[in-house]
């Protein structure tokens, strides 16, 4: 099992702090829904600008996503 954290700045928030980026979420979500990948818990700490998620199996290119996306 792998807890990952991926922290972001203000200004690259795939959130929008200046708009919205849901090409960045649609990629995130799409490589946690790949096949070897289990998802078991996803958290947003929003104000501190920090994803969080708990994963049995991990492929490279969910690692790759989160690290272009989220990181």
């Amino acid at each position: 099992m792998l807890f990952i954290v991926a922290k972001h700045t203000v200004e690259l928030c795939p959130g929008g702090v200046v708009r919205h980026n849901k090409e960045a979420m649609d990629k995130v979500e799409e490589a946690m829904k790949s096949p070897g990948v289990k998802l078991i818990e996803g958290y947003l700490d929003g104000p501190n600008h920090v994803f969080y998620f708990v994963v049995e199996r991990m492929t490279t290119l969910l690692l790759i996503t989160l690290w272009n996306h989220l990181g």
